[in-house]
């Protein structure tokens, strides 16, 4: 067994989960398809807070309407839908491949419309190991 010491810095995801990482999307038949995106992790401080802010969003919403002494009512699946396309395209940071630019908006507009992109985003920024390849 080794007695290798790591510092804490070294296992620092959050850090290391903001480093972009790119992948090339395969299409549904799983070929390449010269299109490529760039990706921040799931553990990145960005997509944590935006996600802990949705939910307590969620939360306080709940709780007022108990405390007015009303049923507790259920989010739209339209607004969740829109929602997790907004938290999916904030881990998106860049592509090459497509003819219109990069921006947020844009990757909306791609995300709104491809849920297989949206997916493959999800998967790459979730796979930690992505993020943590050896030196």
């Amino acid at each position: 067994m080794s007695k290798t010491a790591i510092s804490l810095a070294d296992l620092d995801l959050t850090k290391k989960s903001d480093d972009g990482y790119e992948f090339e999307y395969e299409d549904a038949n799983g070929n390449a398809t010269g299109i490529f995106f760039t990706v921040i992790g799931g553990q990145s401080e960005k997509i944590k807070n935006l996600v802990w802010n949705s939910v307590d969003k969620a939360r306080r919403r709940e709780e007022l309407q108990k405390r007015k002494g009303k049923d507790v009512e259920l989010k739209p699946i339209a607004d969740l839908i829109a929602e997790n396309v907004e938290i999916t395209a904030h881990r998106l940071i860049g592509w090459r491949g497509i003819t219109e630019p990069y921006s947020h908006e844009n990757a909306v507009i791609l995300l709104k419309s491809n849920d297989h992109i949206a997916q493959q985003i999800l998967t790459e920024s979730e796979d930690i190991r992505n993020f943590t390849k050896s030196k």
